[in-house]
């Protein structure tokens, strides 16, 4: 299990932690979000309010800073926080 956080253009402090071929998003506030869906109601993207901006087949890898790709293939929402399922 790895754990990282960053800090988006609010101040706020977006933990992720990745459980085995998922990630786990969280500390942000899920009254101010934006989704979007694909034709199925599959969500595609997500982006709290200061950010991250983040959608199906961007690399997440870039927050653990260790040169290791996290491609997203999907995304859920449960509670408060956000799965990425990753490959």
């Amino acid at each position: 299990m790895k754990k990282v956080s960053y800090n988006n253009r609010y101040g706020d402090n977006i933990i992720f932690e990745q459980i085995d071929n998922e990630i786990h998003m969280s500390g942000f506030n899920m009254e101010w979000i934006r989704v979007g869906y694909d034709d199925e109601k599959n969500i595609t993207m997500v982006d709290p309010s200061g950010g991250p901006y983040l959608a199906i087949s961007m690399n997440l890898g870039l927050y653990f800073n260790d040169k290791q790709n996290r491609i997203i293939e999907s995304i859920e929402i449960k509670e408060n926080k956000i799965i990425f399922k990753i490959k």
